[in-house]
């Protein structure tokens, strides 16, 4: 029936974008960004962190659980790579 069916990713659709400071999980998931500085990543973060606990509060996970899904988030420089949009980690600039 989808014999003829090919997906394929499109790089054009995923243009390289310079690194920036982003909020993600420790597999690479993006959950907020880019910023251009830490300090407005890190209020992101905050936010990300608050709604997560209360979402999973809310859908009554342990709190073991809870604390290891917060814990795998942070905030990170690097930049977004691939048509799916992955995090690629860099080292930040020096300040």
């Amino acid at each position: 029936m989808f014999d003829n069916l090919k997906v394929t990713a499109d790089p054009s659709r995923a243009p390289e974008r310079p690194a920036s400071w982003y909020v993600v999980t420790d597999q690479g998931v993006v959950l907020a960004g880019p910023y251009d500085d830490r300090a407005d990543a890190r209020m992101a973060y905050d936010v990300v962190v608050a709604e997560l606990r209360h979402d999973l509060m809310r859908a009554r996970k342990s709190g073991q659980f809870i604390h290891e899904r917060v814990a795998a988030v942070g905030v990170r420089w690097g930049r977004t790579v691939g048509a799916w949009g992955g995090f690629e980690a860099a080292t930040p600039p020096s300040t």
